[in-house]
């Protein structure tokens, strides 16, 4: 397999549709705090946004500034 197709995900993103303008993304649970790091990553994909949050966070202060990034609106 060609190690280029790794490097902006799976092959199945390439064919998605951008998702529309105020759509929650499938599976949504507004109770952040059950989230998993995986999740989070899986959220940041969706909205297109690194919510603050940089390598260094532990899981604490990832979920908690993916709790204040919707808090803001």
């Amino acid at each position: 397999m060609d190690r280029r197709a790794f490097l902006n995900g799976p092959r199945a993103d390439y064919d998605a549709a951008p998702a529309a303008i105020g759509s929650s993304p499938p599976n949504f649970d507004p109770y952040v705090q059950v989230y998993t790091d995986v999740a989070i990553l899986e959220m940041m994909v969706f909205y297109n946004e690194n919510f603050g949050i940089v390598p260094a966070d532990g899981r604490g202060d990832r979920v908690s500034k993916f709790c204040h990034f919707f808090s803001d609106f």
